[in-house]
């Protein structure tokens, strides 16, 4: 149990990352884990969480019915209202699903936005590879 406590202890004394802190330990590799290798390959580990915090806490707040009215009303408006920078604004804008991803946005909390927008799955998967919907 103590071991458990000072682990989370650590992990949260780190701070908030909206005010430039760190929610667990250095970012890096695991002694013993597998790194994917690609170009097309995107590693969501401790280090992109961190990164893309503030466009998933932005994705997530889509699941609630008054934070959809406010987006869909005025879309860079609550973003920017949200905290996201120009650039992620942008990226929104252009419907840019893998740049977000890059960045560090959890492909689960971005489809629950592209559902909000009325864009299937599908849509969302096809533009990532470079495609069109119909390919």
């Amino acid at each position: 149990m103590k071991d458990s406590v000072s682990q989370y202890e650590t992990t949260c004394k780190r701070g908030d990352p909206r005010e430039g802190g760190v929610v667990s330990g250095e970012p890096g590799p695991r002694p013993n884990a597998r790194r994917p290798e690609g170009d097309n390959v995107i590693l969501f580990d401790g280090r992109m969480s961190q990164q893309g915090y503030r466009l998933n806490s932005f994705a997530r707040s889509i699941c609630d019915a008054a934070n959809r009215a406010r987006f869909l009303a005025d879309e860079d408006a609550y973003a920017r209202d949200f905290g996201l920078g120009a650039e992620e604004r942008r990226w929104l804008a252009d419907r840019n699903w893998l740049a977000m991803v890059r960045h560090g946005g959890n492909m689960y909390a971005l489809i629950k936005v592209a559902r909000c927008l009325g864009i299937p799955q599908t849509v969302v998967g096809a533009s990532m590879r470079g495609e069109s919907h119909e390919d």
